[in-house]
């Protein structure tokens, strides 16, 4: 992906996870979007699903995060 592809994929992931739209937040995923992206205030995905209670969110992320490893 280009950068600018890039950074309007995690822009969205951002936007999807801190309003908890799971089902967006599993498209980017798929389509590749870093889960580890950080804006300007050092947010991800993650802290956003979780500062918001998205609980869905971010045993989604979490999941993703262990497959990565193994």
């Amino acid at each position: 992906m280009r950068n600018t592809e890039n950074a309007a994929l995690n822009e969205k992931l951002m936007r999807a996870a801190a309003q908890g739209n799971l089902e967006a937040v599993k498209k980017l995923v798929l389509r590749g979007t870093d889960i580890y992206f950080r804006d300007q205030h050092g947010d991800t995905a993650l802290s956003l699903a979780a500062g918001n209670g998205y609980l869905d969110i971010l045993e989604y992320l979490s999941s993703v995060k262990k497959n990565e490893i193994t």
